[in-house]
């Protein structure tokens, strides 16, 4: 197959065939400490978040563990679908295509599971196989919820951390200057 660079940049959702080069030789650098406060607050905050989840471990299990399976709808000897005791469901993005818009989304946790899973038996035709994982709605809600736990001191240990507080300190005597 033969794809002519037209159609390989459509194929990717974009044209570049205008796209201009842009002349960066009279911009200046700053120090982000001294940029404008959107900008400032915008890095930190993403910088943050950046850290925070590097340093961050889920405990417990998420939804999709197979420990917490409600149940699986099997046509022709395959899964087409696969429910969690959560309600939410995993299954290919033609199954996904073609229940678009039709999940039921009322509810949450195995009451829902059990209602996503007899609309895809419905839609698509197969058998709702109920998994030995699966809990009823009050076992579920007493379960005890998967949750990230952040290591602060693995956090602080991190030079990327020691450079944020660096920044901070740069803005500070940026902003008192400005103030001068």
């Amino acid at each position: 197959m033969n794809i002519s660079p037209a159609s390989a940049h459509q194929s990717v959702g974009f044209s570049i065939d205008n796209a201009q080069r842009l002349d960066l030789s009279n911009a200046q650098k700053i120090h982000i400490a001294e940029a404008d406060p959107k900008t400032y607050n915008q890095f930190m905050d993403n910088m943050t978040q950046l850290l925070e989840s590097t340093h961050s471990t889920l405990q417990g299990k998420p939804d999709n563990h197979p420990d917490n399976l409600y149940a699986e709808v099997v046509k022709n000897g395959q899964v087409i679908a696969t429910l969690y005791n959560s309600g939410a469901m995993q299954s290919s993005n033609a199954v996904a295509n073609t229940m678009k818009g039709q999940l039921n989304n009322d509810g949450h946790g195995p009451d829902l599971a059990q209602r996503r899973a007899e609309q895809v038996a419905n839609t698509l035709g197969g058998e709702i196989q109920i998994k030995e994982t699966a809990l009823t709605q009050t076992a579920h809600l007493n379960q005890p919820k998967a949750s990230w736990q952040l290591d602060k001191n693995a956090m602080q240990a991190d030079p990327l951390y020691a450079n944020l507080l660096k920044i901070q300190v740069a803005r500070q005597e940026f902003l008192n200057q400005q103030k001068a």
